[in-house]
């Protein structure tokens, strides 16, 4: 039901969305259709004598100021349709009754059967177009359908005209030769319907295609916003590494596969006695700030927040694709996280509140990666002895009475490895045992 509710909301966003780039393309087509208009009255005036092009100039008037108005019913009515309907169905009208209409100021007689034969249809095809910047599917057929209507209805006048003839009224057409009806056919009077037949089935075509073109490009964006969404939703879980795996792969992470990887623990010291006095509230803002600046961290220095754990913050470092710089990585991410604790802190106490401990700790060694869980639910895993030692060196930290605690193998990983300037601000801590395991281990900490 909430999926629903969001793929709803995510719709209406992008139909919004389309209605703000409708306005914007109307603007752009008054301008350019303006421009173009206006050209062409300019060309009028010089090809076609005085006066009978006032009369193409008062239509191309007529086309200019229906732009205006469509602009303006866009810009103050968006959310309604009708009227561009409407405006639609007279721009194509209009269209029609300037190629075929006589021109009434003009002497020459040009017969009204000529247009139908000679391409003029063409200029339907450039209005069908313009109505692409709508975005609307339906606007597009819509324009066909009535450009067909004006055209069709055009063409009947004209073949109800009193001097067209077409093959139909001539009997003897069939078995005259090409050039006899090549002859015939020159005569300003003859209409051959199968022409402009040919043209209507061609702009019925055309304005499907372009209304599933508009249709599929509306349905692309809705997928892609989905898809963005998803993945948004992936990264509030899982770190931006793991969301990109999982948003471009349709399959599970992967086989479990052994590795050398590096684990980080970061936790808030004596949190559970904090929970208690603060009250649930307070806690759950406290563990929000320390996870946020904490994850914000890890990914700085190219990690991966493996999961919150209560208060702790379990990070690994190569558990997906491995590198050189590993460990030393997670050493630059531990400095990077004593930093940021110590900024929290500072704006803690300037507020009025307490500073908070946290202790970290971390280790280089094997570890198994994989997915577990069912078909159901799966969730990508980093386990291990190493991740055991790396949570038992954020423990150490309250014996030592340090912010980190370092495994001998993470620091001698991160030496062999190119990137040395994290290992600074460490001191040896000797040997010690480890709770699990029976040989002890050299650690490092920083104070």
């Amino acid at each position: 039901m909430a999926e629903a509710i969001l793929r709803n909301r995510i719709a209406s966003r992008v139909a919004d969305s389309f209605i703000l780039e409708a306005r914007s393309g109307a603007r752009q087509n008054v301008i350019a259709r303006t421009i173009a208009l206006s050209l062409i009255a300019a060309w009028l005036t010089i090809q076609t004598p005085f006066p009978a092009a006032l009369f193409y100039i008062g239509l191309l008037m007529a086309f200019i100021l229906i732009g205006l108005v469509q602009n303006l019913v866009a810009n103050r009515f968006p959310t309604y349709d009708w009227p561009q309907y409407l405006i639609i169905m007279l721009d194509a009208a209009l269209l029609a009754y300037t190629i075929i209409a006589p021109n009434p100021l003009s002497t020459d007689g040009w017969p009204r059967q000529v247009p139908t034969q000679n391409g003029s249809f063409l200029y339907f095809f450039v209005m069908l177009v313009g109505t692409l910047l709508s975005y609307d599917p339906r606007r597009v057929l819509w324009a066909g359908l009535c450009i067909g209507a004006s055209y069709a209805a055009s063409l009947l006048w004209v073949l109800n005209l009193p001097e067209t003839f077409t093959p139909a009224s001539m009997p003897d057409w069939g078995t005259m030769t090409l050039r006899e009806q090549a002859d015939i056919a020159a005569h300003p009077n003859f209409v051959l319907p199968r022409l402009p037949i040919r043209d209507l089935i061609l702009l019925t075509i055309t304005s499907g295609i372009l209304a599933a073109v508009v249709w599929r490009m509306r349905r692309l964006v809705l997928r892609q916003s989905e898809t963005e969404r998803q993945r948004a939703n992936l990264v509030r879980y899982f770190s931006p590494e793991i969301a990109s795996e999982l948003a471009e792969s349709d399959k599970p992470l992967g086989d479990f596969r052994e590795q050398s990887t590096a684990v980080l623990f970061a936790d808030i010291v004596g949190f559970t006695r904090l929970a208690e006095q603060m009250g649930p509230v307070p806690t759950m803002k406290l563990l929000r700030e320390f996870h946020g600046r904490m994850a914000a961290q890890v990914f700085a220095n190219n990690g991966t927040l493996d999961k919150y754990i209560g208060d702790a913050v379990m990070a690994t470092f190569g558990s997906l694709h491995q590198s050189e710089t590993d460990a030393a990585d997670a050493i630059a991410c531990i400095h990077a996280m004593i930093d940021a604790v110590t900024e929290w802190n500072a704006m803690r106490v300037a507020q009025g509140e307490p500073p908070e401990r946290v202790g970290i700790g971390a280790h280089f060694g094997k570890v198994v990666v994989g997915d577990i869980g069912d078909e159901r639910r799966l969730e990508f895993a980093v386990i291990g002895d190493s991740v055991n030692v790396a949570s038992r060196m954020e423990r150490m930290t309250r014996e030592f009475d340090v912010r980190a605690v370092l495994s001998d193998d993470l620091v001698h990983a991160a030496r062999t490895s190119s990137d040395t300037a994290a290992l600074s601000g460490m001191e040896e801590a000797g040997t010690v045992a480890i709770r699990g395991r029976e040989a002890p281990m050299k650690v490092w900490t920083i104070a």
